[in-house]
């Protein structure tokens, strides 16, 4: 499925872009002349399976289309593609993350894209809305979506006499849960030796419990609200957790990521990205693990929703035409 939403977006997304990086006819119209191209396309590094998966799209796509794509891999994603923006040697096509969108759209640093060319009507409505600037200008179209859900090491749930039906669907559960988790694995295992639970520490993630009730926060003019009672209380619950020592990070188990914690067997349970799934089960296939809905707080279910984007760097401008305007000349279309 990651692999064909990414052929989806990077077939639409490409399209656009051989337009820019096209030759002319020698009435210099504008009208590609059908020699091999070459594109570049800005990316980062991800886990192998990614990897594995931009690299079939790429073959596929330059098999079908007769022409050459070039991989750009970013080890600090935003403060290189930023530099390259500065020095105007951005890839025609690059990844945009969703939280940096708003920044990103007002920079000019992306084409508008039409919408119908770009099928948008193929993907979730709130997906599109992640890569539409203020004026409806859409900018990206979604390679693919993420959200969280609860993986449990059932081998070690079992073996200190739980099953994964003891995990409980709420959070307010969970405290008394992980409470009595984390003795039995300190008993068994000595302590600090396994963590009941990891979880990370970014706002992003933790956003379903902070913004839960009738707390925000940012008011509508985008100003903090972090110090009002409702996020300071939802807070103070999360903090619980911390202060008892029921919520680890990876670092305090001198690891690197939730994913790492879990697979190396040093961790029962952990709240994770479908990043993570592929992952699993090839890294760290002798893991006996399961997945869950993420639990309820304050009787509400919710999680969180990631995305990236295609963005298209700006179209040579051989003629006038407008630069608010979403639909490119036909004349410029691969």
């Amino acid at each position: 499925m990651l692999k064909k939403a990414l052929a989806l977006a990077m077939a639409g997304i490409m399209a656009l872009s051989f337009a820019a990086c096209g030759g002319q006819s020698a009435s210099g119209d504008g009208q590609a002349t059908g020699e091999k191209k070459t594109l570049t396309v800005g990316i980062w590094g991800g886990n192998d399976q990614e990897a594995a998966a931009i690299n079939q799209v790429k073959a596929d796509f330059e098999a079908a289309n007769n022409c050459t794509v070039e991989l750009k891999t970013y080890t600090d994603y935003n403060t290189q593609i930023q530099a390259d923006f500065i020095g105007k040697t951005a890839p025609d096509v690059f990844y945009v993350d969703g939280n940096m969108f708003p920044f990103y759209s007002q920079l000019g640093v992306m084409e508008p894209l039409d919408p119908e060319e770009m099928g948008v009507d193929a993907y979730y409505e709130n997906l599109i809305g992640a890569f539409t600037a203020e004026d409806g200008t859409i900018y990206c179209i979604p390679k693919d979506v993420s959200t969280l859900a609860v993986y449990y090491n059932i081998d070690l749930l079992e073996s200190v006499g739980y099953t994964p039906e003891d995990i409980p669907d709420t959070y307010e559960d969970y405290f008394d849960f992980l409470t009595e988790l984390q003795a039995k694995l300190d008993e068994k295992y000595g302590k600090n030796q396994i963590a009941a639970m990891t979880y990370n520490q970014d706002l992003s993630r933790n956003l379903p419990i902070l913004q839960n009730g009738a707390a925000a926060v940012c008011d509508a003019e985008g100003n903090s609200t972090l110090a009002s009672a409702g996020v300071v209380e939802n807070l103070e619950f999360m903090l619980n957790f911390v202060n008892n020592g029921l919520w680890t990070t990876p670092a305090d188990l001198g690891l690197g990521w939730n994913g790492e914690a879990f697979g190396t067997g040093k961790a029962v349970i952990m709240k994770e990205g479908n990043w993570v799934y592929g992952t699993l089960q090839k890294d760290y296939s002798d893991i006996n693990f399961g997945v869950k809905a993420m639990p309820s707080y304050k009787g509400v279910e919710a999680s969180m929703s990631f995305t990236v984007g295609y963005a298209s760097s700006p179209v040579p401008r051989t003629r006038s035409w407008p630069r608010s305007g979403s639909s490119m000349p036909a004349a410029w279309r691969a």
